[in-house]
Parts: C-alpha cells; structure tokens; sequence
C-alpha cells in the first residue's frame, strides 16, 4: 500500500504526505460488496490501495480497476451523478477523499491537491482511451463517406480565393469558458488571465480539427458550431463516439497522456475554437497556481463526461 501512495503522489514530500492523510478516510471492502451505485450523488474520490473492483455501466462491465488507480472523479470534481456501479472482486482496502476533504487540502496541501487532480486527470483520460479502442474493435464502422461531411465545390472554392477556411478570429474567450460547465467557478476567476491561454480559430466544413494517430499539439473548447469524433475501425470505416457541442472540450485525451492522438475531429459546418497549445498545457498541468487548479478541473469534468457517454456507447455493442 505505501508503494502505491508513493506512486500516486509522486513529487510530494513524505512529510506533506502524512500529514495530508488526516483529510483521507481509509476504508475496506468485502468481495460483492458495492461501492459505487450508478445514478446516486455521492461526491467522494476513491483511491484503491489493494485489490480489484469492476466497473459496470447501464448493467454491462465495461473495466475493472486496481491498486493505484483512481474512481469518482465526475462525483467530486463536477457533482454529477455517478455514471458506473463499482463492485468489489476481492477484498480491497481503498483511500476516500470528499468534496469538503479536497478543499482543505487545496488550502493547506495545495501539491497534494495537485497531485490528486493530476491523477485523477491521467486516470480518466487513459480510461476515455481504452473504452475508445474497445469501441473501435466491437464495431463494424461505417464508410467514412457517410459519416464525414465534406465541403460542396462552392465551400472548396471559396478557400482558393480566401473566402473561408481555417484561420484565426476574434472571439470574446472569457464569455466562452464561463458558458461551458466544464469550467465552472470562471466567473469568478477570470481575472487570473484564464483567457489568455486561449487563441482562436475558425474552421469549415469537412476541416479536421484533429486526425488519429497525429501527435497532438493543442486541445480545443468548442465555442461555436458542431464537431463530429470518430474513431477508425478499418479499411476506411469510422465508428462515431460522440457529436460535440457549444462548450464541449476535444482534444485533451492525447495531451494529457502524450500519446498520439485517439480519435479524430471533424467539422460539421462553421465552427470557432478556442485552441490551448501544447507548450501552455505543460506549463500549467502540475503548477500549483489558481489558474492550473481551474484548467485541471476543466479537464477532468470534460474527460468525466466523455467516458460517461463512451461507456454507454461500449455497454450497447456489449449487449449485443
């Protein structure tokens, strides 16, 4: 169990460490036992520190989790709804955090409450990845003709003469993030220059955002427009996962976990973009800053509610 603590909040001081775990609350559980009811609010993070539990979305397993791996993020960062029953495999010995827990620790153990969102924000991005790819290998796909809207003649053309395209805009960015529930508590921080992170863009079309297998350079919030993601099943078929709206973050999966790119993105006619480079995202992931803590928590709200929505996706093939 220590090797796991120490793993987990890799980069934090020992002393910190054990003084920190006054905001935690140890608990074990007995294989059969439920730990996490889909449909109930209960916004409290679990950390397993030994043992296997299996995670269960609309009466379908759709993973299993063990030790140093981390479940709850959507309850305690974003207080939803759970979105999975978890169920105990074995005896499991696990760590919880609360909501009131984690605000402490943002007071008094601000690299401890880093170290937990950073966590949590590669735990639940690796899981959008994995149940993506179990997506992709479950389903058939469509030809990518009829799920990609490509431009008409009349759209190619007036790219050429510089009539549309991709390109930078003016957008009023704080306006946007303050809309998305993603980013929740902006109105109130928008003075700590959350805006300045962002350009923006225009795209049309049939344009791609992002393709799978690139190396990502940038993730996106969606300010205006629609946007398709869509994920290769082969021989030029493409499975949809999800069409992305006003709000909505893409992108992020392959920059928290800097891998290549999972899916890819494409526009379903006019959209505007706020785009966050790779070189800023570095430089906030582990700051211990208001503004890293805001951008964190963005990301592990939006992560939370793509898995909600994959895991659904995954549970129906799974039927079948």
């Amino acid at each position: 169990m220590d090797s796991v603590l120490s793993a987990f909040f890799r980069g934090v001081s020992s002393q910190d460490i054990e003084q920190a775990m006054r905001h935690f609350e140890r608990v074990s559980a007995a294989p059969g036992e439920v730990l996490m009811q889909e449909g109930e609010r209960d916004p409290c993070l679990v950390l397993v520190l030994d043992g296997v539990v299996e995670v269960s979305a609309g009466g379908v397993p759709v993973g299993r989790a063990g030790p140093g791996e981390v479940l709850g993020e959507l309850g305690l960062f974003a207080g939803v709804k759970r979105s999975a029953r978890v169920v105990a495999l074995s005896p499991v010995h696990l760590l919880l955090l609360t909501a009131s827990e984690y605000r402490r620790l943002r007071e008094r153990f601000p690299p401890v409450a880093v170290a937990v969102e950073v966590r949590s924000l590669q735990a639940v991005a690796a899981r959008v990845r994995a149940v993506g790819g179990r997506v992709a290998s479950a389903a058939a796909g469509e030809p990518l003709s009829k799920i990609v809207s490509w431009p008409s003649f009349v759209e190619r053309f007036a790219r050429l003469v510089g009539g549309a395209g991709r390109g930078e805009v003016d957008i009023h960015v704080d306006r946007v993030l303050c809309a998305s529930s993603h980013f929740q508590g902006c109105e109130d921080e928008v003075g700590l220059g959350l805006s300045e992170l962002f350009t923006a863009r225009r795209y049309v079309r049939g344009d791609f955002l992002c393709r799978e297998g690139e190396e990502a350079d940038a993730l996106y919030v969606l300010a205006f427009g629609e946007v398709d993601v869509v994920i290769g099943t082969g021989r030029a078929r493409a499975e949809p996962l999800a069409t992305l709206k006003a709000g909505d973050v893409l992108g992020q999966v392959a920059m928290v976990l800097d891998t290549p790119r999972m899916a890819s993105c494409v526009a379903r006619g006019e959209v505007l973009v706020l785009v966050l480079s790779r070189e800023v995202w570095q430089a906030h992931a582990g700051a211990v800053t208001p503004r890293a803590f805001l951008l964190r928590r963005a990301m592990i709200r939006s992560l939370a509610s793509q898995l909600t929505g994959a895991n659904a996706k995954l549970s129906l093939y799974l039927r079948r």
